[in-house]
């Protein structure tokens, strides 16, 4: 079943928190254009990632950091053709780079290529069903990180203040990601801010004013928001460990059954699976498989 819609006003931020709390596995495509972009993803969370777009691709950083030539990336292209194996792979087979630098640029890759629809002015999304083969221990891109990060670099304080008016009679109350991924958000917000004050549900008034810059409210506040850092609230509380929805409960997108044709030209990346708990491992990069599925596990 594949299920499609155009990237609306914020859209995009609802299709991923819908695929993470509904522990889709699948495969999402997103066009822009002539633009495509693709993830691979187990129990909602990607593991692999593609693009019909050169810059995307590992070999086009590798020269780009000048840790390849232009004759080892033509090598390189031809013994990955020829022996049908991923070119992360054959990069390290050849010894052209080390493991953990390799790791180091696949995980930039990856974030790059997943962020940078979130600032698109238009385009369309489609999930389709599948069963996904992913590399045997990985955990999936970290998306609560990828939302705070998206919501911090592309929405403008105009945007956000929109926002939280739209639901100026409710209350913004912490989710259990709030501590979790308070590293990311304090990375894009120095403390003091809104994630280390907010303690249990309180109006978006009393936090502007708190706050002192009613704007940098609405940002921080709409970050958290769309990232499932907080959620909205009545002024009637919730049942004890009900689970947070954004701005509003995700809403399963509806739309037409079709097949999703894989562009021509279209070149995978092998993504990144960073920790998504606290005191989880560092991110580290897993080599692609044709082994059986591994089981992807939610964070703990």
């Amino acid at each position: 079943m594949a299920i499609r819609g155009k990237l609306e006003h914020l859209r995009l931020f609802m299709v991923f928190r819908s695929i993470l709390e509904r522990r889709l596995s699948g495969v999402l495509t997103l066009q822009s254009g002539s633009v495509i972009k693709r993830a691979e993803i187990v129990n909602g969370y990607p593991v692999r990632t593609a693009s019909n777009q050169r810059q995307d691709g590992l070999v086009y950083a590798l020269v780009e950091e000048g840790l390849i030539s232009s004759t080892e990336e033509v090598e390189l292209r031809q013994q990955a053709q020829a022996t049908r194996t991923p070119v992360d792979i054959m990069v390290v087979r050849m010894g052209l780079v080390a493991p953990r630098r390799l790791a180091a640029i696949q995980r930039r890759v990856a974030r790059h290529l997943l962020l940078e629809p979130f600032g698109w002015q238009d385009g369309a999304y489609q999930f389709e069903d599948a069963v996904i083969r992913p590399d045997q221990g990985a955990q999936g891109i970290d998306l609560v990180d990828l939302l705070v990060e998206a919501a911090g670099r592309y929405i403008p304080g105009p945007a956000a203040t929109e926002f939280v008016n739209r639901y100026a009679r409710q209350l913004v109350a912490p989710t259990d990601f709030a501590a979790h991924h308070a590293a990311r958000f304090d990375q894009l917000f120095p403390t003091p801010n809104t994630r280390s004050m907010l303690e249990a549900p309180t109006p978006f008034e009393l936090i502007a004013r708190v706050r002192g810059d009613r704007e940098m409210a609405a940002r921080e506040v709409t970050v958290l928001v769309l990232s499932g850092m907080a959620r909205y609230q009545s002024t009637i509380s919730k049942a004890p460990g009900e689970v947070a929805a954004p701005s509003e409960p995700p809403r399963p997108v509806t739309g037409t059954i079709r097949r999703v044709a894989r562009p021509a030209n279209i070149a995978g990346t092998a993504t990144a699976h960073p920790s998504v708990g606290p005191g989880a491992a560092p991110p580290v990069y897993v080599s692609r498989t044709s082994g059986p599925p591994a089981a992807v596990a939610p964070p703990g």
